[in-house]
């Protein structure tokens, strides 16, 4: 259960937590798992660091936008509200 707990939190898939448990009955050396289990933690490195590039992103905009809206409505005397 703490495995299962623990993949989900880190965001593998019912099917991909099953598939790492499945693979205790088969390998006793533990070898296909940790295979198994090291692709599909590269893999969801690579999605999570694509994700934070996305929100950085956004927020870099979401910001810029701010700025250009608090400017516009300071030079039209119009108060800003806080943050």
């Amino acid at each position: 259960l703490k495995l299962i707990c623990r993949g989900k939190r880190l965001g593998f898939s019912i099917g991909e937590i099953k598939d790492f448990l499945d693979l205790y009955d088969t390998d006793e050396a533990q070898v296909e798992q940790m295979s198994y289990l090291l692709r599909r933690a590269r893999d969801r490195i690579v999605h999570l660091e694509q994700q934070l590039r996305d929100v950085q992103q956004t927020l870099k905009e979401l910001h810029e936008i701010d700025g250009m809206i608090v400017s516009h409505l300071h030079s039209k005397g119009v108060p800003v509200p806080a943050e």
